[in-house]
């Protein structure tokens, strides 16, 4: 922009000047590249509101008149983080809440712990917020409520023998070896007149007819089982009476 002076002699001979105001304005060209976080928003001039890639051109003139252009490239990026989803769980179990992602660089839970993997042993609300290697954050909500397990079944023999042929030569409690366990076990075995001729917290354990490394006698004997499951944290207490053939 400047000021041009021109002099110049009218047809009448008179010396003249004439001043130039010459304002020269901008014409724009801008780019617009943004890389935006799944869930984000971007307005346009217009207004109109983006929220997936978008790449396109806009001329528009100036107050000045000039032509001018807006060039956007945005791109979101692909999301990196799926939801954990609800758990159930038995009510005496202990499980972990585990993110698996390779993406996600940063983990925080509402109990301030940043380890990938969190231990929970009681119901309820567990939330938790992640940061990707792109830098974008997520929010999540993990609900671990109650399976209602049931119980481990307990099936106890009502007779066993003292012949020594390898079968039901000893006297115990039945249950699935591989799927039950016990928080606490007793079990206890009288006589006809009270007396205590076997006791164990061992579930495994199995009585093999001896008091005081002696053979009882032929006949019927009182048991009486207590016991919680681990799992479903169930007391129980049962007996019954055990036939002891020879």
């Amino acid at each position: 922009s400047q000021i041009v002076t021109d002099s110049f002699n009218t047809h009448l001979g008179c010396d003249s000047v004439v001043n130039l105001h010459i304002s020269i304005t901008r014409s724009y060209t801008q780019l617009i590249e943004r890389n935006l976080c799944p869930g984000d928003q971007y307005t346009l001039h217009n207004g109109r509101i983006v929220t997936s890639d978008y790449i396109d051109t806009f001329e528009y003139t100036t107050w000045t008149g000039c032509d001018s252009t807006i060039i956007y490239n945005l791109q979101f990026h692909t999301k990196t983080y799926v939801p954990y989803g609800n758990v159930d769980k038995c009510l005496g179990d202990s499980i972990s809440l585990n993110i698996q992602n390779p993406d996600i660089t940063f983990v925080q839970w509402n109990n301030g712990s940043n380890s990938m993997s969190l231990g929970v042993t009681n119901f309820g609300t567990y939330t938790l917020n992640l940061i990707d290697n792109n830098g974008c954050r997520y929010k999540d909500t993990i609900e671990v409520g109650n399976a209602n397990c049931e119980p481990c079944p307990i099936y106890v023999p009502s007779a066993f023998t003292l012949d020594y042929n390898r079968l039901n030569d000893s006297f115990s409690p039945v249950f699935d070896q591989t799927t039950c366990e016990w928080k606490e076990w007793k079990f206890e075995i009288f006589n006809r007149w009270g007396e205590k001729l076997y006791q164990t917290t061992d579930p495994y354990a199995k009585w093999d007819g001896k008091y005081k490394g002696e053979e009882v006698h032929q006949g019927v004997y009182m048991w009486i089982l207590f016991y919680v499951d681990k799992r479903s944290l169930t007391r129980g207490v049962t007996g019954g009476t055990v036939t002891l053939l020879k």
